[in-house]
């Protein structure tokens, strides 16, 4: 039996909400298959990519509203848990708000679908020009070799 592992993120529509500065430094980083979120947060600190090694500042700069605003600008509302999907991806984004409902953060988490195909060998029994399926379901076979 063999494996194939196929992973399926589509990326670049989670990199297209994205200012593009933020969105050329996650590139720049070339971790794609271990990514797993994108922080944006006010409050003195830099825009962060976590891996699954650890996390890499973005930029040397801090976020700033303008950027958290591009990105809200290009998603669905927020749900009542401050949530918002992006339409035909498994991606989520998160909204911390402060006291005044006001968006001053955001969690961007990377989702995949992760597809694995199994090959199997048949076993010569089956391989029989003569072979029922039916049989093999009722156990009538199992006297073949």
């Amino acid at each position: 039996m063999t494996q194939t592992k196929y992973i399926t993120d589509d990326l670049a529509a989670m990199l297209n909400v994205f200012p593009e500065e933020i969105a050329a430094a996650v590139r720049k980083a070339d971790h794609f298959d271990n990514l797993l979120e994108v922080i944006l947060d006010l409050g003195g600190r830099v825009p962060t990519a976590r891996f699954v090694e650890g996390e890499v500042a973005l930029l040397e700069r801090v976020v700033e509203q303008k950027d958290i605003d591009h990105v809200v600008g290009l998603i669905s509302d927020f749900d009542a848990d401050n949530r918002a999907g992006m339409e035909r991806t498994l991606h989520r984004i998160s909204a911390i708000r402060n006291r005044r409902g006001e968006v001053v953060g955001l969690t961007c988490r990377i989702g995949r679908r992760l597809w694995h195909h199994q090959h199997y060998r048949r076993p010569d029994r089956f391989r029989s020009e003569h072979f029922d399926p039916g049989q093999a379901r009722r156990g009538e076979n199992d006297h073949a070799a």
